[in-house]
């Protein structure tokens, strides 16, 4: 595979400090109920689910954790107004329950106000959102965000920690941005 990444734009080290940062938010939001249900859209917010979860946990919030399935890109790069969503099973397991919502990036929030919909009238206790990155000058969006991490300024492409580029470089262990000229490209 020919060299795509144009740049390191968050590092692993930096990765880190933003998810502990976000879990002292959370556990603060949370101070009167230290129980919490996490539900993590795949395969995207797998990394930073787990990894805010384990921070949640020395903070001693009690975490379950569950994933679901949603999606909103129709295209290498594209996101479009359809969203695939599979709660696989978890309908079960909401009820009057604090729920956290956890995406990788949130763009033009299409996805999460779809996830967040559904959750809802499965009668919680309360629905939040969180994403790793949130991406600013997005206009037209249903809902904001309750908890992110890094605020992306730029429409740039982004790979590594979760964030793939037909479904490669999800593994990276730091956000990096890809070559603009390679979008699009298959190998």
């Amino acid at each position: 595979m020919q060299q795509i990444i144009e740049k390191i734009l968050i590092t692993e080290t930096e990765i880190s400090k933003i998810i502990t940062k976000v879990a002292a938010e959370i556990n603060r939001q949370y101070a009167d109920n230290n129980k919490l249900t996490m539900l993590y859209i795949l395969d995207g917010a797998k990394y930073f689910a787990q990894n805010l979860a384990k921070q949640l946990q020395l903070l001693g919030t009690k975490i379950e954790l569950h994933p679901i399935r949603a999606s909103s890109y129709c295209g290498e790069t594209k996101a479009c107004q359809d969203v695939i969503l599979d709660l696989m099973d978890t309908e079960k397991k909401l009820l009057k329950k604090h729920i956290l919502i956890v995406d990788d990036i949130f763009d033009t929030g299409t996805t999460l106000t779809k996830v967040v919909a559904k959750i809802s009238q499965q009668q919680p206790k309360s629905v939040k959102t969180c994403s790793l990155l949130e991406r600013s000058g997005v206009e037209g969006r249903e809902i904001k965000l309750d908890f992110y991490g890094y605020q992306i300024k730029s429409d740039d492409f982004l790979v590594g920690f979760g964030l793939d580029y037909q479904n490669q470089l999800r593994e990276l262990p730091y956000i990096a941005t890809i070559k603009k000229d390679y979008c699009g490209q298959t190998e």
